[in-house]
């Protein structure tokens, strides 16, 4: 498998996490220091050799109580389990940016069909 499909899946995996955080129960703080704090939980979790042990001890360090992403189970069955945990472990800081990277286009993307919307808004407004 391809080393930029690893990282996607690893990528998968951890937005699957990120969604299934409980925001409103965090502190202002603590959202502020986020992304070191999950950096360091990928890392500790991944000091298995199970990719579902894995997800597991994510999960829970997060208090997730479930991930809805079914894409999941997929990258689970696949072969490549021991280079997935290794890509957590050794490339973590770049899973981090590349989850950053996936935020902010979101965000930009959620944005422009805010403005869309607002404009479309104004528009019936007008006639």
């Amino acid at each position: 498998m391809d080393r930029n499909d690893v990282k996607q899946d690893c990528l998968t995996i951890i937005v699957a996490v990120w969604n299934g955080i409980k925001w409103e129960d965090m502190g202002g703080l603590r959202i502020m220091g986020i992304y070191d704090e999950l950096l360091s939980k990928i890392k500790s979790s991944a000091l298995t050799s199970s990719l579902p042990k894995f997800i597991e001890n994510l999960t829970r360090k997060f208090d997730v109580r479930g991930i809805h992403d079914t894409k999941i189970i997929d990258i689970c069955k696949q072969e490549n389990e021991a280079e997935i945990l290794r890509t957590f472990r050794e490339e973590t800081i770049i899973l981090v940016l590349m989850l950053r990277e996936y935020i902010d286009k979101k965000k930009e993307a959620f944005v422009k069909k805010q403005a869309e919307k607002q404009k479309q808004e104004e528009g019936d407004k007008d006639e």
